[in-house]
């Protein structure tokens, strides 16, 4: 008989927690044909366990991007791993049977539906583990690079419990091969790709809408030593004196003030290292120069340019400093995420091809 057309039982041996997991990993034929039908109860709790401890990671990864620090990160993915440990319970029975339905439209010569929700349970914990580690990983390390390489390789897991998969229905339910390849295969590749991809194409979609709304309906602003037009997606912040204009946006700021030169008691290059000193002292961090420039819209002075890891964000700063014909001189400051560069930089570009500065009165 089958395996499927067996009960499932225990086994008289005693199995190994370390080397069933390292054989489903690494030896998936192997771990089908002697594990799958005598794995213990904690044994697959642990894997619908895991199995819904993935919604953790994605609330880990949001997280990530917002002003918290590692300990409310941390709390963050312990709340989100116990919430995901009871939808795993939903996610086992629900998609358990999907994936049953699968495998018995591939005309199965024995078939049990709890061997089926099990051996989508053991493939799907390839990913799910791979994602709960990588998220641990991620709140020790605190670096986007990262992120990126772990995103990278759980792209792999994915690809390998597609084949992991693949082999289980082949070995437990002998199911036909054209058939199994369309539907443990092809199908899951085009699910799994969908998933991958859709969020980043719709931030993507999402983004240059917001562009398209900043470049289509700028906002005029206006004080007395300034005009100039900004992204409406921008909010203005007051400030208590008009020599200077303010906005942000998220982790965005833009900056702009109008001095009186002939009170300089610095060079540009100096004003232009102290703002740069006073902008990391505010965020509890150290600046460190990482290039320079000579113009900034149509004016020529002195700029630089200057990074700041601020709770493993990495934060670039633009501060420019130029004299005018009438002896006042401008500071002007771009500060972004460093990940959002694409998404400012046209920002950016709005107030300066706008900006015009009053003459003196």
């Amino acid at each position: 008989p089958l395996p499927a057309d067996l009960p499932i039982q225990q086994s008289r041996r005693r199995i190994n927690p370390a080397a069933w997991l390292a054989c489903l990993f690494f030896r998936p034929g192997k771990f089908f044909t002697e594990y799958a039908r005598f794995t213990p109860m904690y044994l697959v709790v642990f894997c619908v366990i895991m199995l819904g401890a993935t919604k953790g990671v994605g609330d880990l990864v949001d997280a990530f991007g917002q002003d918290l620090t590692p300990e409310q990160q941390g709390e963050e993915l312990g709340s989100s791993l116990l919430a995901g440990a009871v939808v795993g319970v939903v996610w086992y029975f629900l998609l358990g049977s999907w994936y049953g339905v699968r495998v018995f439209y591939c005309k199965p010569q024995g078939m049990s539906w709890v061997l089926a929700r099990r051996t989508y349970a053991f493939a799907s914990l390839i990913v799910s583990l791979s994602m709960v580690i990588g998220a641990i990983v991620l709140l020790i390390a605190q670096d986007r690079q990262v992120m990126l390489a772990l995103g990278a390789a759980i792209g792999v897991a994915f690809a390998w419990s597609i084949y992991v998969s693949y082999r289980g229905v082949r070995t437990l339910f002998a199911v036909a091969r054209g058939r199994a390849i369309v539907l443990f295969i092809i199908l899951p590749a085009i699910v799994y790709g969908a998933a991958l991809t859709l969020p980043y194409q719709l931030g993507k979609i999402n983004q240059a809408a917001i562009l398209a709304s900043g470049k289509k309906t700028p906002v005029a602003f206006e004080n007395d030593y300034v005009t100039l037009n900004y992204p409406s997606c921008w909010r203005e912040m007051a400030q208590p004196e008009q020599r200077s204009a303010i906005f942000v946006d998220g982790d965005t700021v833009f900056g702009i003030t109008v001095m009186d030169g002939t009170r300089a008691t610095t060079t540009p290059h100096q004003g232009v290292l102290i703002m740069a000193q006073a902008q990391a002292e505010a965020m509890h961090t150290t600046a460190t120069e990482a290039g320079s420039f000579q113009t900034w819209s149509n004016f020529t002075g002195i700029g630089n340019v200057f990074t700041m890891n601020v709770e493993g964000q990495t934060i670039t700063s633009r501060i420019f400093i130029a004299y005018l014909p009438d002896d006042r001189y401008i500071i002007v400051t771009e500060a972004y995420n460093s990940l959002s560069e694409e998404r400012t930089a046209p920002q950016f570009q709005i107030v300066r091809d706008s900006l015009v500065i009053k003459p003196a009165r």
